[in-house]
Formats: structure tokens, sequence, C-alpha cells
């Protein structure tokens, strides 16, 4: 379907449309005001492979799960510069439910979607990737990645503003998934302002979360589980070349206000209140200098807030390049898939002057 638009529908599975076992595509299409009990603008079940490209899913509504798309035991389901704005689900997947599928993301953009668990994406026992665009939701949690059994990757990623008990930005249960160049500013959650991390029932030996090139600033949470990253027992984190400042809790440290519990290893990262006792290597605890993190507006975590890094940033040219994930998704479009990734959130070169800075952006 191409330059299609489904308004005011509404149905038990797929508020615009139901696939089972087949091969679904859409383009350039629109989902508005949408509702159904699961999948409230879309619902694909058994799919061989969905493809949708440059589809915009706007104030849809699940009863249970799905708010804009509900993916459910498919193969793989392929989604370039999508948006999903202001949908919401009562029980999981706000923007999208994937369950027992294949996902991959480039460009896609999650704003202001709301749900019990997951308000931007819920996904469970899949393998997913996610490329550049925002995030952005308030709900239980903007993502929920619960259960995952494969690597799930987000590079270039947004998460502006969330809001949720467990998991403002993301909430993290199991598997190991690793976010490249992402952003998590002014989201707040109960437990884990910007992203929690939580292991299976059954821990499964290996499972880490991978933080690469990432920027927490200014989220928070009112509990002692991190204002930045909180984990629970058992669960594991890893972070190389990130910032974590002006995150907030209830803690009495300021580093535990950024990042608190579980195993936590760091090398070459920007904590605030750096005290040494996480360990690791190149760590440390200065200023990083952001151009304007506030933005013209003076609001944080609007998409105007500058993180870039001024000149003299002790966070410019102070990473680890072979820290740096495979550009998977071909992002430069050369056609090598095993090559560094190329850019930062912005697209512009990841690494300048030989080594790559900390944070999301790169510095000219």
């Amino acid at each position: 379907m191409v330059h299609c638009t489904f308004k005011h529908n509404s149905a038990d599975l797929g508020g615009a449309a139901y696939s089972d076992h087949g091969n679904p595509t859409f383009m350039n299409c629109t989902f508005t005001r949408n509702r159904a009990r699961s999948g409230g603008a879309l619902h694909f079940r058994h799919l061989t492979r969905g493809t949708m490209v440059h589809c915009a899913f706007a104030n849809n509504l699940a009863r249970e799960v799905g708010g804009g798309l509900l993916i459910f035991q498919g193969l793989h389901c392929v989604l370039t510069e999508c948006s999903f704005i202001g949908n919401s689900a009562r029980q999981s997947g706000g923007g999208i439910m994937n369950s027992d599928s294949i996902m991959t993301l480039v460009n896609c953009r999650f704003v202001k979607n709301s749900s019990g668990e997951g308000g931007g994406i819920s996904n469970s026992n899949a393998t997913s990737t996610f490329w550049p665009r925002e995030a952005s939701s308030r709900s239980d949690r903007a993502i929920d990645l619960s259960r995952t059994t494969s690597a799930t990757t987000f590079t270039s990623c947004r998460f502006l503003g969330n809001t949720a008990s467990l998991g403002g930005g993301i909430l993290n249960v199991g598997g190991g998934p690793t976010l490249v160049n992402c952003l998590f500013v002014r989201n707040e959650a109960d437990e884990g302002g910007g992203v929690l991390n939580m292991p299976r029932e059954v821990p499964v030996s290996g499972e880490t979360l991978m933080l690469v090139n990432c920027t927490f600033r200014g989220n928070a949470s009112p509990a002692l589980r991190g204002g930045g990253i909180g984990q629970r027992d058992k669960a594991s984190v890893t972070l190389e070349n990130c910032i974590l400042w002006d995150n907030a809790n209830s803690g009495d440290s300021v580093e535990s206000m950024q990042i608190l519990g579980g195993t936590i290893r760091a090398a070459n990262c920007c904590i605030q209140g750096w005290t040494g006792r996480l360990g690791g290597i190149g760590n440390f605890g200065l200023d990083p200098l952001f151009v304007d993190p506030d933005g013209p507006d003076g609001i944080a975590g609007t998409l105007d807030d500058d993180l870039r890094l001024q000149p003299g940033s002790p966070c410019r040219d102070a990473g680890d390049n072979s820290a740096l994930g495979a550009d998977m998704a071909d992002l430069d479009k050369d056609g090598d898939v095993r090559e560094p990734i190329p850019f930062d959130i912005e697209r512009k070169p990841r690494i300048r002057g030989g080594i790559v800075d900390l944070g999301a952006y790169e510095s000219d």
C-alpha cells in the first residue's frame, strides 16, 4: 500500500489493518486515531517479512497491547523512517509491541507514546535493531526489552522527557542489548530514570547491557536506583565512551545518582561524582562542558538542547575507537557493514582528529 491514510477506524485486532501469514508493505502511509484491543493501527501475525517506509502513526489506541503496531511471532519486520507520536496502549507497547519477532528500525521516531509497559516499544523474545531518530514518551516505560533472547542494538536514538514507574527511557529485562550514539535527557521514573536494567527470573550468564558513546543528562528517579541508570541485583552493564551528568535521585552520593546497582563495568567515561569505586580505566568526573544543555527555550529534554561539547571539554578526544560497533545498517551506504559506525547522532563523521569523543556527539 502506498500513500494511504487510515483514520478513525476500529476493530478487535488491528484497528486499521490486520495481516496473518503475509508480507505486508506500507509506504508513505498515515495512521491516525485508530483503535483496537491489540494493535491500535496495525496487527501483524506470523508475517514472513513486513516492510514499512516513511509511515506515520499518531494518536492510535490499543486497549491491551501495541498502541500503534503489534508484531506477533513473525520472521522479520523492517521499519524505515517511521514516526510514532502520541500512541497509547493500556498494557504494553504504546508505540510498538513486538513479540517473538525479528525487528529492524532505521531512522524511526517515538514521541509521547504511553503504556503500562513500554511506552515507545515493548520488545520481548526478539532480535531488534534500532537506528537514528528520537524516542520520547510518557509512560511506565519508553522501551521495554523484556526477556530478549538475542542481541538488540540501538544506534543514534534520542530518549527525551519520558516518564515511568520503572525505567523512564528504557526497561531492559534480560538479553544483552547494545546502545550506541544514544541520548537520554530528562526521563523520569520511580526506578531507573534513564534506563532500568533487570535480569531474567533465571539469570543467563553473559547477558550484559552495553552502552557505547551514549549521553545521559538530567534524568531523575525519586527512589535509590539511579537517576541515570539503575540496575537490579544480578543485572550487568558495560559503559564505554559515555557521559552521565546532572542525573538525580534521593541517594546520598552524586555518583550513585548517575548509576547504581548490579554489576557495573566502565571504561573511558565521564561520570559526575566519580570516586573510583567502580574501577575501570580512563574514567573521570570533570564537567563535560556541554554547549547549551537546556537549549534556547531553557527547557531540558526538548529537541533544541545542545549537548555537543565545547572547545576545551575534557570529553573531546577521550574515548576508545575500538569500542565503536560495526556499521551493520550501512548508514553511509558504502556497502561496508564491517567498518566502525561512521556517524554520530547527527550524522556527522564519528571520529575527527583521530580519537573518538565521549558521548553521542562528535566535535568538529
